[in-house]
């Protein structure tokens, strides 16, 4: 864009809008940072976007690399709210030549008590699309020369950066993964798979470094030709790879429907199909405001109150944590057992309160009759993921989640970059392991949301937020959207109150077990035949929401940003001050 454009779009922003320039939340203080300050220079919501997200390819490298994939929900400024689906795809347009032997190779990763079975290796790679779908955002919203946003991310890849804990204990827990090839071994510092935190020091990526620096000068949509797909694409086919440069060359970023939800008086926009996260999230928030409308929220003042429906609600002995953990309970679990349904009806058009109501017979039955439910089943996807929130003070937000699984365990030679291990996830691929035709957009639980309250054009507030944690993302984003549209809770204490889920017939609890025991919480929901697994403290196991705000008053006062980075995931946040002055939230 030119420099015309650019003066224009910064005298506007200070003019009309006095008081905060933006705010952003994301999965490491470093991406947060570079994102805040290209909205300090005059770039908007979609420049930061694409900055922050060029920089987590270093800063937060085990939740997502070059080799990624995406999903983007963009708000422009007048209100119209788009869907950018930049997921992986199946490849294989060119058959492999005879002979051809894959490198697909299982992995076992000890999580907590369970054995958790991938595959890695160049046969578990498919076509990645993060860097098509920031390069899409771009062209479409930026304002920035691609160059000045890409200079930050080679900084951090050249100059080095220091991995936070939360990194640090991920790479212990994928190390069976990382230490496959000798390349990934020495990048992370990891001599043995045994699941010890990687060391902390100063990493530096200055492979990476180069490509980012090429890709900046030539344009992002280079990765997928030219010099960089010459890299990839010999490197698959001499090693046991899918990938061809019709692969990349095919690959295209699709604009997808968006779910649109109405709760508690906020507009809320999710991604729709082909993604499996935006309509099971809308789809169980739809459904919890449905059950408060029947059954209202149990308070203390409420379970302890004599009620003139008698025992019907079931909740007696139970206590309010006991009762709202069951709750989610069995929204998490109706949800998971009509899954195909409701995705079928969603992408049909029909209204998510349609979709959802006939699940509510058996959902009041279980919160009445007290007992775990046990309908659904529980897809295992893809964990390594992280989310960038930005929102700037013209009301254009980006709210991006982008996820490389566990990765497929090495280094493309020269490219200094890993790749995504997709096609090693088991309950992405139904019909068996390399089984879908070529071109497929694989399924994903990410479900960036973008939350608005007021006029569509001008609303008083805009929300943007998403969470990595495979499948906890949907309970992780349910219970903080419901925090702060339904509870009117502040982003900080939405995003840190300990929270439910459900998974293979087991209740999670955050945060439940301390020095002194187990909260009564756990042992109420063992007496109705509960499984209950009490964790000590707050757990990225739970997810990492980061959530960026802004609120415009309608008295003319100055905007108020405000934002926060999930701490179980060492998120960060920052707030750009029209007075010059940055907060770290």
């Amino acid at each position: 864009m030119n420099g015309e454009r650019i003066l224009s779009q910064a005298r506007s922003v200070a003019h009309t809008q006095p008081g905060d320039l933006g705010a952003v939340a994301a999965g490491s203080t470093r991406t947060a940072s570079v994102a805040s300050d290209v909205l300090r220079a005059g770039g908007n919501a979609a420049d930061a976007a694409v900055a922050g997200a060029l920089t987590s390819l270093v800063s937060e490298a085990l939740f997502t690399n070059a080799g990624s994939g995406a999903l983007i929900l963009i708000r422009e400024s007048s209100g119209r709210v788009q869907a950018l689906d930049a997921f992986a795809a199946m490849p294989g347009l060119d058959a492999p030549r005879k002979g051809h032997v894959l490198d697909f190779r299982a992995a076992m990763l000890r999580y907590g008590e369970t054995d958790l079975s991938f595959y890695i290796g160049r046969g578990s790679v498919a076509v990645p699309g993060f860097l098509a779908g920031l390069a899409a955002l771009h062209e479409r919203f930026g304002s920035l020369p691609l160059a000045r946003l890409v200079q930050p991310a080679v900084h951090a890849a050249r100059d080095g950066v220091r991995w936070t804990r939360t990194h640090r204990e991920l790479a212990g827990f994928l190390s069976p993964i990382l230490v496959d090839t000798p390349e990934n071994a020495a990048l992370f510092g990891l001599t043995s798979g045994d699941g010890s935190p990687a060391p902390a020091r100063l990493t530096q990526m200055p492979l990476l470094a180069d490509m980012l620096e090429q890709i900046g000068a030539s344009g992002l949509q280079r990765f997928y030709d030219g010099p960089v797909a010459d890299a990839i694409v010999t490197d698959q086919a001499a090693r046991g790879g899918l990938i061809s440069h019709r692969d990349l060359k095919a690959y295209r970023v699709l604009e997808t429907p968006t779910l649109r939800l109405r709760l508690a008086g906020w507009d809320l926009w999710l991604p729709g199909a082909p993604s499996l996260g935006g309509t099971m999230v809308a789809a169980m928030l739809a459904l919890w405001a449905l059950l408060a409308e029947d059954e209202p929220l149990p308070t203390h003042d409420s379970l302890s109150a004599p009620t003139s429906r008698g025992d019907r609600s079931g909740h007696d002995g139970l206590g309010v944590d006991a009762t709202i953990a069951h709750r989610w309970a069995i929204v998490i679990d109706a949800v998971n057992s009509a899954r195909e349904t409701v995705e079928r009806a969603a992408m049909k058009g029909a209204s998510l309160e349609r979709i959802v109501r006939p699940l509510l017979p058996d959902a009041l039955d279980a919160l009445r009759h007290p007992r775990p439910p046990h309908k659904g089943h529980d897809p295992h996807l893809p964990g390594g993921t992280t989310h960038l929130s930005v929102i700037d003070a013209a009301g254009m937000a980006v709210s991006m989640s982008s996820s490389a699984g566990e990765s497929a365990g090495y280094l493309v030679p020269g490219l200094g970059t890993m790749m995504n291990n997709m096609l090693g996830e088991g309950d992405l691929h139904h019909g068996g392991f390399h089984s879908a035709a070529p071109g497929t957009r694989l399924p994903t639980m990410m479900a960036p949301m973008i939350l608005t309250r007021g006029n569509a054009g001008y609303p008083r507030s805009i929300l943007a937020l998403g969470s990595g944690g495979s499948m906890r993302i949907r309970t992780a984003l349910s219970q903080v959207t419901w925090g702060i549209a339904g509870e009117g809770r502040s982003l900080a204490d939405a995003i840190e109150l300990p929270r439910r889920h459900y998974e293979e017939r087991q209740i999670h609890l955050e945060a439940a077990r301390g020095a002194n025991g187990e909260r009564p919480e756990a042992d109420r929901l063992r007496s109705i035949g509960y499984d209950v697994v009490a964790w000590p403290d707050l757990s990225s196991f739970f997810g990492g929401v980061h959530a960026a705000r802004i609120d415009r008053p309608r008295s003319g006062a100055p905007m108020r940003a405000n934002a926060h980075g999930d701490t179980r995931r060492d998120g960060g946040a920052m707030v750009v001050r029209g007075d010059g002055d940055e907060s770290d939230t």
